[in-house]
């Protein structure tokens, strides 16, 4: 018989192995494998391998092991796994799973809290702002009102719905204090309302008794107006402005998307399917809501037709037409006028009516933390701190400027060309992507900036 350099009859680990856990159904888990060694039949006999030696376990037709030096077909011959996770034990079997990825990368969470300040000085080359609004906070959420004399945040870290001058570029004393596990704020489109979502008991891969708040604020009074639970854990929010909130949910197994009737106080339908939708967003003209889910594979966008009566769960849902294709899913922006997509992947994706053409691939810009429209043109801040304009949706990159900052969420006062960036102040990896920062808001004038 063939040796194999790997050692294929080993005495049991000790300790638990890191392991992340793709369900059949394409949500995953990490946890700790606490199943010792891994028995596996291939057309060389049964072997049993140290689950710490492992690098891929993946599973079908015909189950494939992989380590550092060799890969098998067969299959898996341990009848259960054993994986600890943060919300107790699981015990999986391969009908279960779709693949299990031995010691993963980490996974860094948002900040909510302001770690030590940075204030490492500007390179001599990178635009000044043309002011800074001192917050020091993380702000995942900011709005302007339609007539652009205020900019509305969301704090989390102070756990405060704030609202900024934006002529006198100041904060305005008047604030609304939100509750604890508040993640995610939308604003009505007559700017009267805002409301947020919160999930006090934080997120698990399988929920089962999920526990979530909304909270609804009157902007021109910044006076809380009511809260009220729901059964879903959001993570993030949008509205159609006609008295509805669209939630998603931050865990499995439950539906994608529910639909919140403000004044019932309640959710009147849940749409998708049964997967968490972390990125929201409308339609400008409220007849598409979409999402990107990282949490399927190959990352993809997904389409919900709203029906005229919302409180329905019968609705046509579909992902875009590319599985692997591009580089999809995640955070993303719709233009102004409905028409794009455009993803921090850098993929942009055109929008139509009819669902044949609907997501399809429109061309491509450079990946990025943050995204707004001026007019013919697209703003983008990439993961080096430059502030680049692209014609859209040519996608002809038109100028360049070194902010010397990391930018993870921006808006745009259009007419009179001001770009307010909400800036992380934290230490991060060259290159590495910010979704979610702690620091200040920085004030831009498009019309003379400086190269």
């Amino acid at each position: 018989m063939k040796t194999f350099a790997l050692a294929l009859l080993l005495l049991a680990s000790q300790e638990g192995v890191p392991v992340e856990i793709e369900t059949a159904d394409s949500s995953k888990v990490r946890g700790t494998l606490e199943t010792p060694s891994i028995k596996f039949k291939s057309d060389v006999g049964e072997v049993e391998i140290e689950a710490k030696k492992i690098r891929t376990l993946t599973f079908g037709d015909s189950d494939t092991l992989t380590t550092e030096s060799t890969s098998l077909k067969g299959r898996l011959v341990t009848a259960e796994l054993k994986v600890k996770t943060d919300f107790g034990t699981l015990t999986l079997s391969r009908e279960k799973i779709k693949k299990i990825t031995f010691n993963p990368g980490p996974v860094v969470a948002p900040p909510t809290k302001p770690p030590p300040r940075k204030d490492d000085p500007l390179p001599d080359n990178a635009v000044p702002p043309a002011a800074i609004v001192k917050l020091g906070a993380c702000l995942p959420d900011l709005f302007l009102s339609p007539d652009k004399k205020w900019l509305y945040l969301l704090n989390v870290s102070d756990g405060k719905v704030q609202r900024v001058d934006m002529a006198k570029r100041a904060l305005d004393a008047a604030s609304a204090n939100t509750m604890n596990g508040t993640e995610a704020a939308c604003m009505t489109p007559d700017g009267a309302a805002i409301y947020t979502c919160a999930s006090p008991d934080g997120h698990a891969w399988s929920n089962k008794k999920p526990n979530g708040k909304i909270q609804w604020f009157e902007t021109a009074t910044m006076k809380l107006k009511s809260t009220f639970a729901i059964e879903i854990d959001p993570v993030d929010i949008e509205t159609d402005g006609k008295g509805h909130a669209f939630v998603s949910s931050g865990s499995q197994g439950q539906k994608a998307v529910c639909v919140v009737d403000i004044s019932k106080q309640s959710i009147v339908a849940r749409w998708g399917n049964d997967s968490c939708a972390p990125y929201l967003r409308m339609k400008p003209d409220g007849k598409r809501l979409y999402y990107g889910n990282q949490r399927v594979s190959p990352a993809d966008f997904f389409a919900i037709v709203i029906p005229d009566d919302v409180d329905t769960d019968k609705v046509t849902s579909y992902d875009s037409p590319y599985h692997g294709e591009y580089s999809l899913g995640g955070p993303f922006q719709i233009s102004p006028d409905g028409a794009y997509i455009v993803a921090a992947t850098g993929a942009v994706l055109r929008l139509a009516k009819n669902r044949p053409d609907d997501m399809k691939y429109a061309g491509k810009l450079e990946p990025h933390n943050a995204a707004v429209f001026r007019g013919d043109s697209v703003w983008l801040v990439t993961q080096a701190g430059m502030l680049k304009c692209y014609s859209f949706p040519e996608c002809e990159l038109r100028e360049s400027f070194v902010l010397g900052v990391d930018v993870y969420r921006m808006v745009v006062d259009a007419d009179n060309g001001i770009l307010v960036c909400a800036i992380d102040s934290q230490k991060k990896a060259d290159g590495q992507q910010v979704v979610n920062g702690v620091g200040d808001l920085y004030f831009y004038d498009l019309k003379n900036l400086k190269k």
